[in-house]
């Protein structure tokens, strides 16, 4: 039982560390993109001084472009949302792992240590009472 208790804390670190990994990828792929949309920006702002039909295309199509702050307070938003619903998954996890660890330790484990000591030698009773403990896990 101890080696599934561990298996399932190793599950569960394997989850923690796959979602960290994709939200520093998302904050990366943020940085990336608030570059970028600031590059537009510098390259099309001197357009405007070129001439006066450039300065029109750029002031009618200027807006259509997304605006840094707005993007990265997006982005943001949506990393901070998806971290707080990951913490919500390991820690509902982590509370039932610690319920099944109570439970193996506090009643499991002792029961079949008493059914050991009732029935010293491997014996029908012995089966029985194990029979018995393992019966109202699984209920």
């Amino acid at each position: 039982f101890n080696a599934t208790l561990q298996g399932y804390l190793d599950q569960m670190s394997i989850v923690t560390n796959g979602l960290e990994v994709g939200l520093k990828v998302l904050d990366r792929q943020k940085v990336l993109l608030l570059k970028s949309i600031q590059e537009t920006y510098e390259k099309i702002d001197p357009l405007e001084l070129l001439s006066l039909p450039a300065k029109y295309c750029v002031q009618q199509y200027h807006d259509e472009l997304p605006y840094n702050q707005i993007v990265k307070a997006n982005i943001e938003s949506c990393i901070t949302s998806a971290r707080n619903y990951a913490n919500s998954m390991i820690s509902s996890a982590n509370t039932y792992y610690s319920y099944l660890k109570s439970y193996y330790t506090n009643i499991f484990n002792p029961n079949l240590n008493a059914c050991a000591k009732s029935n010293s030698n491997p014996s029908l009773n012995y089966t029985l009472c194990v029979t018995s403990v393992v019966s109202i896990i699984t209920e």
